[in-house]
C-alpha cells in the first residue's frame, strides 16, 4: 500500500493509558471537523464477528446471551499476557485492515486507540500525540467509569510497554491538570497541526 496516499490528508494518532484523556482530545478535533477512528469501538465490532472463535479459546464462562461478555473475557485477558496475546493475535490484524479502508476517503482523521502502534498504524500517521498522565490519576478517572479497582488496575499495569511509544510521538500533551488546561493545550497542538 502506497503511504504516500495517506500523507496528502491529516492523520492523527492519540495514545496513551486507559484514562489518560484519549476520548476527550479526539472530541476537539472532531469538533474541527475530523473524521473519528475508534479502535476500540472497532475492535468490539470484530470481537462480535469472530464470537465463536473467541468463545472456543477462552471458554463458555466468556459468553452472555449469544454473544462475548466483554467484561468478563477482560477480567481473563488483563490478568494473562499470554492470553491478552492470543486475543490480540486475532483482533489486530483486522482492526489494521479495516482501518486502511477507511483512510482510502478523502479526509482528515484522528485515530484513537492506546494500541495503535502495536497494530501496525503508526506508519500512516501525519501526526502523533501521547497523552501524558500520572497512573494514579488514570486508575481514579477508570474507577469513575464503573470498572472496579482491580480491573481498572490491570489494565494499566497491562498497557506499561506503551510508554516505549511516547519518544515516537511528536506531541505530548499533559493531562494531570484541570480540564481546560489540557482542553486549551489540545487546541494549542491542534492549531499547529492544521496549519502545517
Amino acid at each position: 500500500m502506497d503511504l504516500n496516499l495517506f500523507k496528502k490528508k491529516l492523520t492523527v494518532g492519540v495514545l496513551g493509558l486507559a484514562g489518560s484523556g484519549k476520548s476527550t482530545l479526539s472530541y476537539i478535533f472532531q469538533e474541527r471537523g475530523f473524521v473519528l477512528i475508534n479502535l476500540d469501538n472497532i475492535g468490539h465490532e470484530i470481537l462480535n464477528e469472530k464470537r465463536d472463535l473467541v468463545i472456543s479459546l477462552f471458554g463458555k464462562a466468556i459468553e452472555t446471551n449469544n454473544n462475548v461478555d466483554r467484561k468478563k473475557l477482560g477480567e481473563i485477558v488483563f490478568s494473562s499476557k499470554e492470553k491478552l496475546n492470543l486475543l490480540n493475535n486475532i483482533i489486530h490484524p483486522e482492526i489494521k485492515k479495516r482501518v486502511l479502508d477507511l483512510l482510502s476517503e478523502e479526509e482528515n482523521y484522528i485515530i484513537e486507540g492506546a494500541v495503535l502502534n502495536q497494530i501496525g498504524l503508526f506508519n500512516y500517521l501525519t501526526h502523533s500525540i501521547w497523552i501524558q498522565v500520572n497512573e494514579e490519576i488514570a486508575l481514579k478517572r477508570l474507577i469513575k467509569r464503573g470498572l472496579e479497582r482491580k480491573k481498572a488496575l490491570n489494565i494499566i499495569l497491562s498497557q506499561q510497554f506503551l510508554y516505549s511509544d511516547k519518544d515516537k510521538c511528536d506531541f505530548i500533551l499533559d493531562n494531570n491538570n484541570e480540564i481546560e488546561i489540557f482542553k486549551e493545550e489540545a487546541i494549542k497542538i491542534y492549531n499547529i497541526i492544521s496549519s502545517k
